[in-house]
């Protein structure tokens, strides 16, 4: 058979199939397809994770678990990338909760954190948690994974 170049990585091959006569193998040709067929791919991307969604985020899940370092760097880079997206999203939160964000800054400045949580009695990741935002001086001192379980909960399922 006659040898071609790869249309993708420009490698000089022989064709095996029919099918695959410019590319080298089918990654290659995967490769190729998808630079040039952006919008098709991005369309085809979307319905597979609104089909896979659960999947994705499991995967996620395990890569951060497994990678911590690489998963912070990732985090860290996006947040620098869209800073001006989430210092809109503050903005507007600010303003949708007036009452939240007078408490959490008379907490910040009259109110001194435990050294440990008061749930688990960790020593990291320590944060103040609102039990009633029209009462701005009740606050515990819990742990980040404590304090999104307890909003994770109903009013009524809340432990004190």
């Amino acid at each position: 058979m006659k040898k071609k170049n790869c249309k993708f990585c420009k490698k000089i091959f022989i064709p095996r199939y029919r099918i695959s006569q410019n590319f080298c193998d089918k990654i290659c040709q995967e490769k190729y397809w998808v630079l040039n067929n952006k919008e098709h791919s991005n369309n085809y991307k979307h319905k597979w994770y609104s089909k896979n969604k659960q999947l994705t985020i499991q995967r996620a899940k395990e890569w951060t678990l497994k990678n911590p370092i690489k998963a912070k760097e990732s985090k860290i880079k996006h947040f620098s990338n869209n800073r001006d997206k989430y210092n809109e999203k503050n903005r507007v939160w600010v303003i949708n909760n007036p009452e939240k964000k007078k408490a959490q800054s008379k907490a910040q400045h009259f109110i001194v954190m435990n050294p440990i949580c008061e749930m688990c009695g960790s020593t990291q990741s320590l944060q103040r948690h609102h039990w009633r935002y029209d009462k701005p001086l009740l606050v515990n001192t819990l742990c980040q994974s404590c304090h999104s379980i307890q909003h994770s909960k109903k009013p009524m399922e809340v432990s004190i």
